[in-house]
């Protein structure tokens, strides 16, 4: 079992490691909840043909999510005046309104992919092979014990 030093240790380790990963890709522009409620959209409409092609309806998101209903509606807001997602009145209903990822949308999500594939080769590379693949069984179990 690890000591109180060496939990201390991970503990800041691991701190110091988010908050670099953090301030180097997310800067200014979309908080880091944001980042992930828009990748939860893409994920969602990838896995749900209706999805990718009409949009998510707001309670959809929020059945996806688990999360209340208006905390979807601020952070739908937020996204909409960033220009990232898109409010689309259904033809057959005016009250229906469906939501997708703007063209801005996805550009960011792609660039956002490219940037964490980037970090990733460079850790690789760094480590080496041996030690890279030390450190993904290390990942790995602790994905496990969380």
């Amino acid at each position: 079992m690890a000591d109180s030093k060496q939990s201390e240790r991970l503990n800041d380790t691991l701190f110091r490691m988010k908050l670099k990963l953090d301030s180097s890709y997310f800067k200014n522009f979309l908080i880091k909840h944001e980042f992930m409620f828009l990748n939860s959209l893409k994920i969602y409409s990838e896995n749900c043909p209706e999805a990718e092609k009409n949009g998510i309806k707001a309670t959809q998101i929020s059945n996806y999510l688990g999360i209340p209903r208006p905390a979807v509606s601020k952070m739908l807001n937020g996204l909409e005046a960033k220009g990232m997602i898109e409010r689309l009145h259904s033809l057959e209903d005016r009250r229906v309104v469906y939501i997708r990822i703007s063209e801005k949308g996805r550009l960011f999500l792609e660039q956002a992919e490219n940037y964490f594939k980037n970090v990733s080769s460079l850790i690789a590379s760094e480590l080496g092979n041996e030690k890279t693949e030390e450190f993904i069984k290390l990942l790995e179990v602790t994905i496990n014990i969380i």
